[in-house]
């Protein structure tokens, strides 16, 4: 995978990768091979974790003297972007790993040290389910994983996967609500965990509107979360399976956008003012046969509108998934080009 900053545009991105996100279906009953985590040669690199001793290393002291805000010990969110505790903009750069539940039965615990001092990573986002598995045995210890990334300057971001594709109501709101509540109970105090509401809500419908459940949903479970008190980000997935884009068309149409339709209403409800909305780059691509040049730069121009649209309504926002694919289908890697590109302006 690779990671991205953008330079120039106004806003803040993050590039994930989910190996499930493409690639064919998966059997979620099938366990996957445990293969182990690749060493890169710069083994040796300290990364952007703590010292060996504990002790802060020179590229955390050189981030602290560029401090742009008072630390608050709480991460912030101004606009479209996000602070540390120790006030330094947090530009993210990370990747999807197996969470509790999840189907595959890697112990991510382990590989903390590689992700921050190989991989030169910041984030994870803890894929996650309710429902259980008979072959998995692994992270199902919260606080293994929590502790083994947050004391390296981590953030572990929970996102629950059960009900990807749907707008669940009633008792399966209920579940996501108290999924959410009890993290926020354990970890409130914890500035370095996160809480993803869940993946990717609803599909496309009708005219490709987004319903104002959307809306309603999100909101239920960010009052939980603050009900217990905790100040934590919470991260926000757009319409549509997190695409953004079921209207159609050469831009995104408002309509087909749960950040452009109601972000800043959200945002408005959240008495902590620390919500990071999050887009899945899949439906950004345009429909040119794979190998087509111009389609790369109109998933690019398609993009960029989008991320301009989202900055002008001064939203923070990040790529939660990017794709691994290839060929004409769904995950053609379009998106992931745009990306890519984007981040060298």
């Amino acid at each position: 995978m690779q990671t991205v900053t953008h330079r120039s545009l106004p806003f803040v991105a993050v590039t994930f990768a989910l190996g499930v996100a493409c690639g064919g279906a998966q059997d979620p009953e099938a366990p996957a091979a445990d293969a182990p985590a690749a060493e890169a040669p710069s083994a040796e690199a300290s990364g952007t974790g703590v010292a060996p001793d504990g002790s802060e290393t020179v590229e955390q002291a050189a981030e602290r003297a560029l401090a742009t805000i008072p630390a608050t010990g709480q991460f912030e969110v101004r606009g479209t972007k996000i602070f540390d505790p120790q006030g330094r903009e947090f530009v993210m750069r990370g990747m999807n790993v197996d969470g509790p539940n999840w189907p595959w039965n890697r112990d991510v615990a382990q590989d903390a040290r590689l992700i921050v001092d190989v991989w030169k990573l910041n984030t994870i986002r803890a894929a996650s389910y309710l429902r259980t598995f008979a072959h998995v045995t692994n992270n199902g210890d919260t606080d293994k994983i929590v502790d083994a990334y947050t004391k390296r300057g981590v953030v572990v971001m929970f996102g629950l996967q059960d009900y990807s594709g749907k707008y669940p109501e009633g008792e399966d709101l209920k579940k996501i609500v108290e999924f959410n509540r009890g993290l926020a109970r354990k970890y409130k105090d914890n500035p370095y965990v996160w809480f993803n509401v869940m993946n990717e809500p609803g599909t496309c419908a009708g005219d490709g509107s987004v319903p104002a459940y959307w809306y309603t949903m999100n909101k239920a479970v960010i009052d939980a979360i603050r009900a217990e008190g905790a100040k934590n980000v919470i991260v926000v997935d757009g319409h549509g399976h997190g695409n953004e884009n079921c209207g159609g068309g050469d831009l995104i149409p408002e309509k087909a956008s749960a950040v452009l339709t109601y972000g800043q209403q959200l945002l408005g409800a959240d008495p902590q003012k620390r919500l990071v909305f999050d887009y899945h780059v899949y439906w950004f691509r345009t429909y040119e046969t794979s190998g087509n040049k111009p389609a790369v730069a109109n998933t690019v121009r398609r993009m960029r509108d989008y991320l301009q649209r989202v900055a002008a309504k001064k939203l923070a926002i990040i790529a939660g998934e990017i794709t691994n694919g290839s060929g004409d289908g769904w995950c053609v890697p379009y998106g992931t080009q745009a990306v890519l590109q984007l981040a060298q302006e």
